[in-house]
C-alpha cells in the first residue's frame, strides 16, 4: 500500500494526552492551511501497513502505555523508509509519565531526561514556563526568535543527531536541549519534551506566535508534496534497520476497544448528572438561605424600632434575641458563601468533563438543567398571617418578616405580662398596639 502524502496521524492508542478534537484543535487547523487532512490513528497494534498511509504522524504525550517491540519495529521501519515522526513529550519524561517513547528515539541518538525546564529569570509568568531564545541554525527555527517550552523536560542529543534549542544559563537545568531532530534512513524524528506548548488556549501554547511559527517551518522543510512510499515497503539495502529491540518493555495496559470506550462514556455521564443534580440543590439552598435573612434582617430592624416599648429587663431580653438573631444571620452568611465556592468547583468539574467527553467520537448529549439563578421558579412562603387570621396568602419576604417580627413580640410582651413585669393595663395597651400594626400589614398586602 502505498502513501498518502497529505495525511498526518494523530496516535490515540497509547492514551495520549494531545487530541486533535480536544486541546490540539489549534494545531489541527494549522495543518490543515497547509493543505493536509489530519486524522486519529486508533488501529491497535501499531502496524506498517497502518502507518504508511501517513506523510507524518504524531504521538502528543503518550500516558501510562508502552509500545509493544513489534510497534517500535515497525515505527523505525516506517522512518527508515521515509516517514516522519514527532515525539512530544511531557516534564519527567518517559519515566514520568510511565511510557517508553525513547525505544524509538534512542535508536537515532535522542533520549528524554527525567526532569522539569524551570526558569525563575525569563518565563511567561510561571518559571515552569520558560521562554527558551538559544537555537541552533536550522529551517525548522527559521525566524524564531523564542518559544515557550511549557511543563516540558530536557533530552540527550548523541550519535549524529541535531540539539536545536537549548534552556538558559538562568535556567534549572541550564544549557540543555529541549528539541532535537535526527535523520534515520530517508526518514526523520523529532522530539521535543513539551507536548504543552501546541496546546490550544493555554499561555504559553499553540497561540504564541512562534510555537506556531515552528510548525509551519516544519512542513515548509518536510516539503508536504514529497510522497513517503510510492511502492510496497521493502527494506533498502544501504539503510539497515536496528534489529536488536527485544528487550523494550511490552505494553501493560488493555487492548482498547469500544466496550472500554463505551464504560468510560457511561461514567462520564453518570458523573456528568450527579453533578448537574448538586448544582440544583445547592442553587435552591441558595435561595432558602437568602430567603432566611432577609426575614432575619427585616426582624431585627422592627426589634431595634420598637425598644422604646420595653421595660429595662424586657429590652434586657431582646438584646438577648437581637443578638442570637445576628449570629444566625453570620452563620448563614458563612453558609452562602461556602456553597458559592462549592458551585465554583463543581462548574470546573463540569467543564472538565465536558472537555473529556469531547475526546470520543460519539459526543455525549447528556441531560442540561435549564435552571438558573434567574429562572428558578419563585418559592411559595407560608406566612405568619395565617396564624392569625387563618386565610391562605403569598406575602413578600419584607413583609412575612415584618409579621414574624410582631408575633414574636407579642409572644415577649405575654411571657412579661405572666412574671408580672407589666400590669395587665400595659399588657393591653402594648398588645393592642402591635395587633394594630399586624392588621395594617394584612390590609395593604
Amino acid at each position: 500500500m502505498s502513501s498518502d502524502s497529505g495525511k498526518i496521524g494523530f496516535d490515540i492508542t497509547q492514551k495520549e494526552r494531545g487530541r486533535i478534537h480536544s486541546n490540539y484543535q489549534g494545531l489541527r487547523t494549522l495543518l490543515e492551511a497547509e493543505q493536509f487532512t489530519c486524522e486519529e490513528i486508533n488501529e491497535f497494534p501499531i502496524t506498517l501497513e497502518t502507518l504508511q498511509q501517513y506523510r507524518i504522524i504524531f504521538f502528543a504525550c503518550p500516558d501510562s502505555s508502552k509500545l509493544r517491540p513489534e510497534e517500535i519495529q515497525a515505527l523505525l521501519r516506517y522512518v527508515t523508509l521515509g516517514g516522519t515522526l514527532i515525539l512530544l513529550n511531557h516534564a519527567g519524561g518517559d519515566q514520568g509519565r510511565r511510557t517508553n517513547l525513547g525505544a524509538i528515539t534512542a535508536q537515532c541518538g535522542i533520549s528524554f531526561h527525567n526532569d522539569e525546564v524551570l526558569d525563575p529569570l525569563s518565563n511567561l509568568g510561571l518559571e515552569s514556563y520558560p521562554l527558551i531564545t538559544e537555537f541552533d541554525q536550522h529551517p525548522i527555527l527559521k525566524d524564531v526568535t523564542n518559544i515557550c517550552h511549557r511543563i516540558g523536560c530536557t533530552l540527550n542529543i548523541t550519535d549524529g543527531a541535531i540539539a536545536l534549542a537549548f534552556t538558559a544559563d538562568s535556567a534549572d537545568p541550564p544549557n540543555k536541549a529541549v528539541m532535537g531532530v535526527a535523520s534515520c534512513g530517508k526518514g526523520h524524528v523529532i522530539a521535543t519534551g513539551s507536548y504543552e506548548m501546541f496546546m490550544d488556549d493555554v499561555k504559553g501554547g499553540i497561540k504564541y506566535p512562534n510555537n506556531a511559527k515552528i510548525v509551519k517551518n516544519l512542513i515548509k522543510w518536510l516539503n508536504p508534496n514529497q510522497e513517503i512510499i510510492s511502492q510496497p515497503m521493502t527494506q533498502p539495502d544501504d539503510t539497515p534497520l536496528p534489529e536488536d529491540i527485544e528487550s523494550v518493555h511490552t505494553c501493560s495496559g488493555e487492548n482498547p476497544n469500544v466496550a472500554t470506550i463505551i464504560t468510560k462514556i457511561e461514567n462520564l455521564e453518570t458523573k456528568y448528572k450527579k453533578l448537574e443534580k448538586n448544582l440544583h440543590n445547592i442553587k435552591e439552598e441558595s435561595k432558602n438561605f437568602l430567603t432566611d435573612n432577609t426575614e432575619l434582617r427585616e426582624k431585627i430592624r422592627i426589634f431595634e424600632l420598637n425598644l422604646k416599648d420595653f421595660p429595662d429587663q424586657a429590652m434586657f431580653e431582646l438584646n438577648v434575641e437581637i443578638k442570637s438573631l445576628n449570629s444566625k444571620f453570620k452563620t448563614q452568611s458563612d453558609l452562602i458563601s461556602k456553597l458559592e465556592q462549592e458551585t465554583s468547583l463543581l462548574r470546573d468539574k463540569l467543564s472538565r468533563i465536558n472537555q473529556n467527553l469531547k475526546t470520543f467520537t460519539e459526543p455525549l448529549q447528556s441531560p442540561r438543567s435549564t435552571d438558573s439563578p434567574t429562572t428558578i421558579p419563585p418559592l411559595s412562603i407560608t406566612t405568619a398571617a395565617e396564624v392569625i387570621n387563618k386565610k391562605e396568602k403569598i406575602l413578600n419576604p419584607r413583609v412575612l418578616a415584618e409579621l414574624n417580627a410582631y408575633l414574636q413580640i407579642l409572644q415577649i410582651l405575654e411571657n412579661q405580662f405572666n412574671n408580672g413585669v407589666l400590669s395587665k393595663n400595659q399588657y393591653r395597651e402594648k398588645r393592642l398596639k402591635f395587633e394594630k400594626r399586624i392588621a395594617e400589614l394584612q390590609r395593604h398586602q
